[in-house]
């Protein structure tokens, strides 16, 4: 029967909130470290295909067809003088490798640097590879330790491209390699040839959106808009395959994006033929693997670029067509009243080329009773949470089939004075604590469950108190948190992590032994010690904190003719210095004069005498920080 004949492609599941049912993603197999090009260069040239224009009045290196070259007798690289393709002035399998290195690269490899040496590590994907005893080329796709992959054209038969790997130790009479300095594709690691794709089915065509290949049915202008009265770039020869990019309509016509010989246009598609790459087939998007009988569903599949509409049908067991639609829409609703075993297609239709009918992948379903309809599957989602007093949350489950878990399900929580839970799985945090909530389901006893962590709330931002600031020492002070036990206090490193400082049990923290003048940085996370552990909650806001500068020592008055020079020890932390001087010691004392440096010189009538202190100064954000006032010291001028 045709529905097992093909794989399902989709995830037979539901991600969805108890309450509500939503479609679970799909799953999508990706080689994050492979380059787009590799994919795009495997579009544009596939494997068995032909680099071949025979019968092209001029060269086209990014073409292909379906059959071999019938001779390479005589060739040249000038236009008309060789039956296989040429790029760069090079022919067969030279001139198939400077076209995937030009396309990986993107650069001349004429212009490249010449390696007679052949090392792994070095290789980088992109690279020209001249073996055989400088008798055959190939382009590097990927590196793996020793091994490479690799692409190339004219091995056997004659103009045929080839995607495959080689142990280079294996690689005979090698001659050099073709390197550009600037290429950083070195990807180790990384294979990248046929059996990819033969692996996991979509797995090339998941890159290459929108990279169709189409074969013209005559000579086709290649045009520089999307118009019959555009100047015409180029011309494509008859039978002469090509890569579309990009697909617009325009006055009626279906208009596709190509390169073509070094051009870059539009061609006409109404005059051509669709020959492969279902890169934009309809895929059905999620649904669910079983439905009840005589209940309405509508099916979902992705949008085809360029498609005037779709045909959907429904297939039984023995592949009669049980129902069919026609729509220029992405959805069809349909309804069966037999039970049994079904599969579903999706085929999008161009009025503008009768050859283009894609056809994604079948989706199989069954139809049953309600009452025969149980889950096979029952999985938490997610299986952690964390949230804050009074918090809310709802438990997500991963179900199967997901029209079977209606009333079926119920919750549990293993302390609901800390956690409570209700029918539909909503989750209300009432205190700090860690809980356990399970779901059963009634009539297959399947069970999933999920830890909820109930933390304090972060400490409101840290109170510095003006008169706690010290020159070895800040205090902190912060509000406190409601069902806290105790707090976590925080300074930031000189990596800027916040590194763990200290436990205390009130709101008040004094840090000691600290350097004056310098900015110190804070923050505190409340915890509650629970029956099921100590749970800690997030971090406050941080604050920064400035020590005071140390006082000023050795203060000093020198007298010298009508003029006092003051100078004392250095503070290598302030930023400057206010002078303070008072006409008694123990007066009033008037600030005269701020400095940067440990010295300052007045002039004064001679015989006076006054008395002089001096604070150091610390700028921070804005702010000044001032030490307390030195010791007086007097001074009479001369």
């Amino acid at each position: 029967m045709k529905y097992n004949q093909r794989p399902i492609a989709f995830l037979l599941a539901v991600l969805m909130l108890i309450s509500v049912c939503a479609a679970a993603p799909f799953t999508v197999f990706a080689a994050s470290e492979t380059p787009q090009v590799l994919f795009d260069l495997m579009a544009k040239f596939p494997h068995k295909a032909y680099w071949n224009h025979v019968g092209s009045p001029i060269n086209n290196p990014d073409g292909v067809t379906d059959t071999p070259c019938p001779s390479h007798v005589g060739c040249s690289w000038k236009e008309g003088g060789c039956t296989c393709n040429s790029f760069l002035q090079a022919i067969q399998c030279m001139g198939f490798a400077f076209k995937a290195g030009y396309d990986i690269v993107g650069s001349n490899p004429r212009e490249w640097e010449q390696r007679d040496t052949l090392d792994a590590d070095k290789l980088r994907v992109g690279d020209i590879i001249r073996y055989r005893h400088n008798r055959h080329s190939l382009c590097v796709t990927g590196v793996n330790g020793n091994r490479i992959s690799f692409v190339d054209a004219n091995w056997y038969p004659m103009c045929q491209i080839r995607w495959d790997s080689m142990d280079l130790d294996e690689m005979p009479g090698f001659s050099y390699v073709l390197h550009d300095p600037k290429n950083k594709l070195k990807n180790p690691n990384l294979d990248f040839y046929l059996s990819m794709t033969q692996d996991t089915p979509g797995f090339l065509q998941s890159h290459v959106e929108n990279k169709e290949t189409w074969q013209t049915t005559a000579v086709m202008n290649l045009r520089k808009k999307t118009s019959t009265e555009s100047a015409v770039v180029s011309q494509l020869p008859a039978g002469v395959s090509f890569v579309v990019s990009e697909k617009k309509v325009n006055n009626g016509y279906l208009w596709g994006k190509t390169a073509f010989g070094g051009d870059e246009g539009w061609v006409a598609l109404d005059h051509c033929t669709y020959a492969r790459g279902n890169v934009n087939a309809p895929q059905f998007k999620w649904f669910s693997e079983v439905r009840p009988v005589n209940t309405s569903f509508t099916l979902f599949w992705s949008a085809v670029q360029g498609a005037d509409y779709y045909k959907v049908f429904l297939y039984d067991a023995d592949d009669n067509v049980a129902a069919k639609l026609k729509t220029t829409a992405t959805e069809a609703p349909f309804t069966l009243n037999r039970t049994g075993a079904y599969y579903a297609e999706v085929q999008s239709f161009s009025k503008h080329a009768e050859s283009w009918v894609l056809t994604g992948e079948t989706m199989d379903f069954k139809v049953q009773k309600p009452d025969e309809i149980k889950l096979t599957a029952l999985e938490a989602t997610d299986r952690d949470y964390t949230l804050l007093p009074g918090a809310t949350a709802a438990m997500t489950l991963f179900v199967r089939p997901y029209c079977a878990f209606k009333g079926t399900i119920g919750f549990t929580s293993s302390d609901p004075a800390t956690v409570e839970v209700d029918s539909l799985g909503n989750l209300l945090a009432m205190r700090p604590g860690k809980v356990t909530v399970t779901a059963k389901d009634s009539r297959t006893g399947l069970s999933a469950a999920c830890t909820v962590t109930v933390t304090p709330k972060a400490s409101e931002k840290i109170i510095q108190a003006a008169d706690s600031v010290e020159p070895d020492s800040v205090s902190l002070v912060w509000a406190r948190v409601p069902q806290a036990t105790g707090y976590y206090v925080y300074r930031r490193g000189s990596d800027g992590n916040f590194k763990y400082l200290a436990r205390v049990t009130t709101n008040r923290y004094t840090d000691k032994k600290l350097t004056d003048s310098c900015t110190y940085t804070y923050l505190v996370k409340a915890f509650a010690d629970t029956a099921g552990g100590t749970v800690t909650g997030n971090g406050s806001h941080a604050v920064t904190a400035v020590t005071r500068p140390s006082q000023v020592q050795d203060l000093k008055v020198k007298a010298d003719k009508g003029k006092l020079t003051l100078v004392w020890k250095t503070n290598k932390h302030a930023d400057s210095y206010l002078i303070y001087r008072a006409a008694k010691e123990n007066g009033s004392y008037e600030k005269i004069a701020e400095t940067d440096s440990a010295r300052l010189s007045l002039f004064v009538k001679s015989g006076a005498a006054a008395y002089f202190k001096v604070r150091a100064v610390k700028e921070f954000d804005g702010k000044r920080y001032a030490s307390a006032l030195s010791t007086a010291a007097k001074g009479i001028a001369g």
